[in-house]
């Protein structure tokens, strides 16, 4: 009854399917779910459909979609949690919810609301606040007196930066303010307790780096945007040695990490770090050759998606991971099948994503996968266009489904190129979905010399 929900097709070809983002259940279902709570007074649901009565006033569990008239503030008295997507003009003030516990509000609209959480200190009871597309520029230094809040998610708002009284709230288990301009705290440290964290950017002057060591509850941590550790030395080292703190650890999903490629002999991140062997999902776009040495299965048994930069792939390496469902490598280098890993690699892969060219697929390489995305050089030469990559090679990937290619060639050839392309993937017999874009020729040499340079 209860179905996991991937990514859509679309997403995944590039943050990787097996990622479970929610559940569903199956309509029919839905509609006794929603039936038997409004029976047992479980879940409240107001929308515009319904019209308000006073049975609402004793509703524990409220959720107001879309209401065209406001809520009395009657009706609130014995509410446990509320979930609004409204104008926060359709709600009563938050002084008239005396034992919230959960409150999560969402503008479509996206209005200005900078006076809705003058009374959110009064909410003694709160465990759970997120803000959604509310329009709120500044958080009330109250909500840092919430002695009980254990969720704090910010969403889609333009808040610069967070209270200092929340640095006191050692108990908080998860901050989310990815979505935020806000610069990570200097007392971000002081928050031991969190388990899950999701930022937005961390510059250069940020003390972040080393204030990470001290969060080592934590499962869970994304960041947005970038980590830059740029400066001395040390600063890369900070960073190696505060992740592998984090003895916890299942989730690092980093958008990219700067810093400087020429580190000394005496100063060697990742040298002397291991990193934790519960993770799970590890992206992070990294430019330091040294840490591919802590990447292998004997460290990390349990790795399922992996996203990495990097410059001489061993695709051997990759496919000794049992548990890996989804492999992004980013780099130039070209990734032939003696380096694949053969038979019994890569047993659960079921996405592979690089910029780079590949060999052909040999029978029994990456047995399940379904979603792949790669480059083609074309060449012209007497007889037309000619490709390195056997497309028909694909058609040893039994369950292969969707096939995105970025074509290089001269733009005179991209018309003739692509047709051939096509032709080629139409032709496999487990019917690939294919999508093609074209890229000049040039683009390929030009990063082929940076990457060398």
């Amino acid at each position: 009854m209860i179905m996991p929900v991937e990514q859509s097709q679309y997403v995944s070809i590039k943050m990787g399917v097996g990622i479970i983002t929610w559940c569903r259940v199956h309509d029919m279902i839905l509609d006794m779910i929603c039936l038997l709570s409004k029976e047992e007074n479980f879940i409240t649901v107001l929308d515009s459909d319904e019209q308000y009565t006073t049975s609402h006033c004793n509703a524990r569990r409220l959720a107001v979609q879309h209401v065209v008239q406001p809520l009395a503030s009657t009706s609130t008295l014995q509410t446990r949690s509320l979930n609004a997507i409204c104008n926060a003009e359709m709600l009563p003030s938050l002084s008239c919810f005396e034992v919230l516990r959960v409150l999560a509000l969402e503008d479509p609209l996206g209005s200005h609301n900078p006076n809705y959480l003058e009374h959110v200190g009064k909410l003694v009871h709160l465990r759970h606040l997120k803000l959604e597309s509310m329009g709120i520029r500044e958080l009330p230094k109250e909500i840092g007196h919430l002695k009980f809040l254990l969720v704090l998610d910010l969403g889609r708002n333009s808040i610069s930066e967070l209270p200092e009284s929340i640095g006191g709230r050692s108990q908080l288990k998860c901050l989310n303010m990815c979505e935020t301009e806000i610069e990570v705290p200097c007392w971000i440290g002081n928050l031991t307790s969190l388990e899950e964290l999701c930022l937005g950017q961390v510059g250069v002057r940020s003390n972040f780096v080393t204030e990470l060591g001290k969060l080592t509850a934590l499962r869970k941590l994304r960041i947005s945007g970038s980590v830059y550790l740029y400066g001395d030395d040390s600063r890369m080292n900070s960073w190696a040695e505060s992740v592998a703190k984090l003895s916890k650890i299942q989730v690092i999903d980093i958008h990219s990490v700067y810093g400087r490629r020429d580190s000394s002999d005496e100063e060697k991140p990742w040298e002397q770090y291991v990193l934790s062997p519960q993770l799970r999902v590890l992206h992070m776009c990294y430019d330091e050759p040294r840490l591919m040495a802590r990447i292998n299965p004997r460290l990390l048994p349990n790795l399922s998606q992996l996203k990495l930069f990097i410059y001489n792939p061993d695709l051997e390496v990759f496919g000794s991971f049992h548990e890996l469902v989804s492999l992004e490598l980013n780099t130039w280098s070209a990734l032939h099948h003696d380096t694949m890993g053969g038979a019994g690699a890569f047993p659960k892969l079921r996405v592979f994503n690089t910029p780079a060219t590949l060999g052909s697929f040999q029978e029994e390489d990456m047995p399940v996968l379904e979603f792949l995305e790669f480059s083609v050089v074309a060449q012209s030469n007497d007889d037309g266009i000619s490709f390195e990559f056997d497309f028909g090679s694909l058609g040893n990937l039994p369950l292969l489904q969707h096939v995105t290619v970025t074509l290089y060639a001269p733009p005179v050839d991209y018309k003739k190129a692509s047709k051939m392309v096509k032709r080629a993937i139409d032709t496999l017999p487990n019917r690939v979905s294919p999508y093609i874009s074209t890229m000049d020729i040039k683009d390929w040499s030009r990063r082929l010399t940076n990457r060398l340079s």
